[in-house]
């Protein structure tokens, strides 16, 4: 059965003197809620994406030039990476709501101390993290589609679009990551560093396979990296 939450009420510490400390509350409900417009969001955008980066992905042909095929590559790259990085999004921000509903949470004394300090920090830092990341993948894949199937003259034109939007969305992100993680390569230096910390055994509550799990997983997307240089980078010289 559900659990009952803790209510949101302030929980005043009185100290001598007459002065208190800062007041606690429970802020269950309203991080749920934040988990859930992000994975809506999250889940939306990795719909629209599973066509680019399967069935309707552009195909290599008999006869393509050395850029068009390093193009491919690149949309076939950015297309599943950003696809990956929302339903990882979407995972954090499901498994969290389902928790917070149905599990006790401890009172803090705001809800960025629950999301950012709190034992809701990983998922929260990785659930924005992945989404920011799978967003800007998104509008690039778009990008490198129209000039795949349009040629370069549609495609400067939208590449153009692509990179406004690009800098419009980076500068959203840093305004709003302003108030939490302090901006976009902070807020993914934030992420690097739990991961960090839960295969050192500080976080998951030292859990080994969370540990041995995030290490394999950090092992996977380092080797991909290298391929992804390697396959699109040192081929196109």
């Amino acid at each position: 059965g559900r659990r009952q939450q803790v209510p949101r009420t302030a929980l005043p510490t009185h100290l001598r003197g007459g002065a208190s400390e800062m007041s606690l509350a429970n802020y269950a409900n309203d991080a749920s809620q934040l988990f859930g417009n992000m994975g809506g969001a999250a889940a939306f955008l990795a719909g629209g994406l599973v066509p680019l980066s399967t069935f309707a992905a552009p195909r290599p042909a008999e006869g393509d030039s050395p850029n068009r095929l390093l193009l491919l590559r690149a949309h076939a790259i950015t297309a599943a990476s950003s696809l990956l990085s929302l339903l990882v999004s979407v995972m954090y921000a499901t498994i969290s709501n389902n928790k917070l509903r149905e599990a006790v949470v401890a009172p803090t004394s705001s809800l960025r101390a629950l999301l950012f300090e709190g034992e809701y920090a990983l998922p929260w830092i990785g659930c924005n993290a992945h989404f920011v990341l799978g967003l800007l993948g998104f509008a690039t894949t778009v990008g490198l589609n129209i000039w795949l199937t349009f040629g370069g003259a549609i495609g400067k034109v939208v590449v153009c679009a692509v990179c406004s939007a690009l800098l419009l969305m980076l500068s959203i992100v840093n305004d709003a990551a302003g108030q939490g993680a302090g901006s976009v390569l902070a807020l993914l230096a934030r992420y690097a560093q739990l991961l960090v910390a839960v295969i050192q055994g500080r976080a998951c509550g030292g859990d080994p396979s969370s540990r041995l799990l995030v290490l394999g997983s950090m092992g996977f997307a380092g080797a991909a990296a290298v391929l992804a240089v390697r396959e699109c980078v040192l081929v196109a010289r």
